[in-house]
């Protein structure tokens, strides 16, 4: 199963556990011109062309604004080859701390996803609450896991390569993938 990476804004720097774990499984990761200014339309554009650039079974692992964005790709494209998505930290579009340079994103609580997604959440996230994270893993109708105060989840929080998500990308894995 290939794993597509979707990361937030300003990308994942290298010693970004999302960033080794790329480096370890390989996979796509999907780029983006410009990083620090994301537009809603530009980035789907860059996820529909690495999906259809690559064919066959896949999951998408999403951190911080790359949740919105595969909910953002959800709205108009489906693919038959997606098993799901992992995501961690989606920030709140209404929240005080989100982006501003972030434009295009629609609400997330009114997308529902189409595939099997785990949601992993941080009890002290500056980008969001564990209300909103709560609300919109019951709308995502995901797999819900506080992990605890970890910050955004980010290179901030001192994860390293962050085992703990490690284990629970491997069974997010076995569970999409079936017997």
């Amino acid at each position: 199963m290939k794993i597509v990476y979707l990361a937030g804004i300003n990308d994942s720097e290298p010693e970004h556990w999302q960033r080794l774990w790329y480096m370890k499984t390989g996979g796509v990761w999907v780029e983006h011109a410009d990083w620090d200014h994301p537009r809603a339309t530009v980035w789907v554009a860059d996820l529909v062309k690495a999906v259809q650039a690559n064919p066959g079974p896949k999951v998408f692992l999403g951190h911080s604004l790359g949740c919105l964005l595969a909910a953002q790709w959800a709205l108009n494209h489906l693919d038959r080859d997606l098993a799901g998505a992992f995501l961690v930290a989606p920030p709140d579009p209404d929240g005080s701390s989100y982006p501003p340079t972030a434009e295009g994103f629609v609400t997330p609580l009114k997308v529902q996803l189409p595939f099997p997604t785990w949601f992993i959440a941080s009890r002290n996230d500056p980008f969001s609450t564990m209300v909103f994270s709560q609300n919109l893993a019951h709308v995502w109708k995901s797999r819900f896991i506080d992990v605890g105060a970890k910050g955004h989840i980010n290179l901030k929080s001192n994860l390293g390569y962050w085992e703990d998500g490690w284990d629970y990308l491997g069974e997010f894995l076995k569970a999409v993938q079936g017997p």
